[in-house]
């Protein structure tokens, strides 16, 4: 099974599709920022009719990063996933991440950059939490797992906490480019 498949198998678990939880976007017109089984079987129905690209090719993949998701046609690779393996709890928890922008992109969502990467993150965390990873040193992580660890006990998002990731995320050099920006995605072909 190519790389391909095994993220169409891994976006229709049960696991990634029970992943469902929404927060009010910084942008009120926008409402909330919803994920949910939707949004994993759009990316995964996306895989399975070639609307979406894979590579393995990690020469574009972002420094430090398991996966990457690109919508950008700057690198002549849009509508790409860079995905150099699959075989951990982080790099499928990566692919969770990266479905998430995926999906913002295929419904052209247009939301303010932080939350896109917010959605992305606490999702993900969703997924390394099944895995019994449920500590991360680096802000961004720390951030989003604890949003995900105090899930379990009130079924919502703690706006505190909330803040507390977009914070991290504005603040990570990585993300510096995109500080008070605003996504919008593009569709694809």
């Amino acid at each position: 099974m190519g790389i391909r498949e095994e993220m169409i198998v891994l976006l229709r678990t049960p696991l990634v599709a029970s992943i469902n939880f929404s927060f009010p976007s910084l942008n009120r017109q926008i409402g909330e920022v919803r994920v949910n089984q939707s949004s994993f079987e759009r990316v995964a129905r996306a895989l399975e009719t070639n609307r979406l690209n894979v590579t393995t090719n990690s020469n574009n993949l972002v420094v430090g990063a398991s996966a990457q998701y690109t919508s950008e046609n700057a690198l002549k690779i849009g509508n790409t996933f860079i995905i150099p393996r699959l075989t951990t709890v982080l790099e499928r928890g990566g692919v969770v991440h990266e479905s998430i922008h995926a999906s913002f992109d295929m419904t052209r969502s247009v939301l303010p950059q932080v939350d896109n990467e917010a959605a992305a993150y606490i999702g993900g965390c969703f997924y390394y939490a099944s895995g019994n990873y449920r500590s991360f040193s680096d802000p961004i992580h720390h951030a989003a797992i604890q949003i995900v660890n105090e899930f379990g006990q009130t079924n919502s998002i703690n706006p505190a906490r909330l803040e507390e990731l977009r914070n991290a995320i504005n603040n990570n050099p990585t993300y510096s480019h995109l500080v008070g920006r605003t996504y919008s995605g593009d569709g694809t072909k």
